[in-house]
This record gives C-alpha cells, structure tokens and sequence, in this order.
C-alpha cells in the first residue's frame, strides 16, 4: 500500500475524515457493546453529520459497532455504510446486509476517498486510534459530544491520549457549546475540534 504522504498527495483535500462519537467525563464511549446513556439530541444531531452530503455521505466503522446498531438500522440509511473486518467469513454476511466491507482505513480511503467529500468515522475505539495513528493528517474535524458523569464504560477513547496531549493541543481548535439537559436528565454539550490552519 501506498505510504500515506503519497496518498495524502494523490488525492489532496478530496478525502478528508470527521470522527463523531459520544463520551463521558472519564472518556468512556461504550458499555457492553451499546451507548449506556440515551440523548436524543445527541442521536439527532449524529444523523446530521453524518449524511451531510447526501447520497455521497460515507460512514466508517468497526464489526462490533456494526453488531451493536439494531438490525432495524441496518445499514444506517441515507449513507454508504463501510464495515472494516478482515475476517472474511464475515464480511459475505456484511455485504449481504447492504454495507461495504474493507480491510482497513486505508482501504476505505482509496476506495471512497475519490468520491466522497468526507469519511465519518463512527466506532470504535480501535477505528478512531487507528485514523489518528495511521492517519492523523486527514482528519480535519472531530465531533465529540460530552456527557457529564461516569456511566462505567468499558471502551474509552481520548484522541489526546493518541496522539499525544501537546500534539493533539497544536493540531486542533475546540469549541464548544453551553451545557444543556437531555434524556434522562443527563448534562451533555456538543464540542467540535476543527484543524488548526
């Protein structure tokens, strides 16, 4: 596979990748496989970003967050569904369901890096340190949502920790929205990290 300077070269700006995910105030991002918080804002406002390009819109994602979507929503409609497993027993099962399976993030990237204006990451934790290990150059936004509290998750993901507080720091420029209260009277506020120019 190409190194990913090469890559980054090839394709220019035309691929760029957003992280979207939802954690608590120990950076936890899941419990036994699903969210332990329910926030209808937050699931709204999911589903804004990620099919903000319309039929072009592309979410990427691990097996186990494809396993844990209800059969109901899935795929998650209104956007191309991309499933990262090597495992290729499984991947038939995935691809009859309507989504796409690849090998990596890398091959998402040269197969719809071309064609779609962003690639939004959505689960899970192994997927977001993977982009901001492998391809940290191409992420230009991370949408996060903070849910204040601890819910005892056992997957965590702080892309600081990734990368390395004093890069993370240089690299992105975080604003944030006011505390508001959502479903279950649980504090919550949207934050975006964008590029630093």
């Amino acid at each position: 596979m190409r190194g990913f300077s090469q890559f980054t070269s090839l394709i220019g700006v035309m691929c760029r990748i957003v992280l979207v995910y939802a954690h608590d105030s120990e950076g936890g991002i899941g419990k036994g496989g699903s969210l332990p918080w329910r926030i209808p804002q937050d699931l709204r406002r999911f589903r804004e970003i990620t099919t903000e390009h319309g039929e072009e819109s592309v979410v990427v994602m691990g097996r186990e967050t494809w396993e844990s979507l209800p059969e109901a929503h899935r795929p998650l409609r209104g956007r191309v569904n991309v499933v990262l497993s090597r495992d290729a027993g499984r991947a038939a099962g995935i691809e009859a369901s309507g989504a796409v399976c690849v090998g990596s993030i890398g091959e998402a990237m040269e197969r719809f890096g071309g064609s779609a204006p962003e690639l939004f990451v959505i689960g899970g934790a192994e997927v977001y340190a993977a982009v901001l290990s492998e391809h940290g150059g191409a992420c230009c936004r991370i949408m996060a949502t903070e849910v204040r509290g601890d819910f005892g998750c056992d997957r965590f993901f702080d892309p600081a920790d990734v990368m390395g507080r004093g890069k993370f720091a240089s690299a992105f420029v975080k604003s944030a929205a006011e505390w508001q209260e959502g479903g279950d009277g649980v504090d919550y506020r949207f934050v975006e990290y964008s590029r630093a120019m």
